[in-house]
């Protein structure tokens, strides 16, 4: 039984002196502020342009909760535009001009909704849980105003009665 107890201490003495650095302040003059520096006037949303990463994979060490939203509204505003001038296209409706127009819309959302409800299906949080109640009836009206556009199913309807002739 002593032989524990020295052996005991000899481990005590080891946690505590290499636990010991973690506990002291890592600025003892107390040189650097208090509070960050909030950049956010001068920083830009990642969503807002595409990753410059592979792949176009996100980059999650820039993401922050706060830029989902202004993503999400920016996001719906551009499609909005960018389905009007599709719906609103004096061009006899062809399948570039107006399928492949529409699959290339709506890139920012595409780029804000694959990160935000991967994330907001696997690691949410109380701040994504909001944006997630605030966004969706806005995202529903905007998925509905696509849908319902009747300018744009007209275009759509024309190209599909020329399936036949269209090769």
């Amino acid at each position: 039984m002593m032989a524990i107890r020295p052996a005991l201490a000899c481990a005590l003495a080891l946690v505590f002196n290499l636990a010991a650095p973690l506990c002291a302040a890592d600025d003892p003059a107390g040189t650097k502020p208090a509070v960050a520096k909030d950049d956010t006037a001068t920083r830009v949303n990642p969503f807002f342009a595409p990753s410059p990463l592979p792949f176009q994979y996100p980059q999650f060490d820039k993401i922050r909760d706060s830029d989902y939203a202004p993503a999400f509204e920016k996001g719906m505003a551009d499609n909005r535009a960018e389905i009007e001038a599709i719906g609103n296209n004096k061009e006899l409706a062809t399948f570039e001009n107006t399928i492949v127009a529409m699959e290339r819309s709506g890139q920012l959302m595409t780029r804000v909704s694959r990160v935000f409800f991967s994330l907001a299906g696997t690691n949410t949080n109380e701040a994504m849980q909001k944006v997630q109640a605030e966004m969706a009836p806005k995202l529903s009206a905007h998925n509905d105003l696509i849908l319902l556009n009747g300018k744009l199913f007209a275009r759509v309807q024309s190209i599909y009665d020329k399936r036949e002739t269209l090769g």
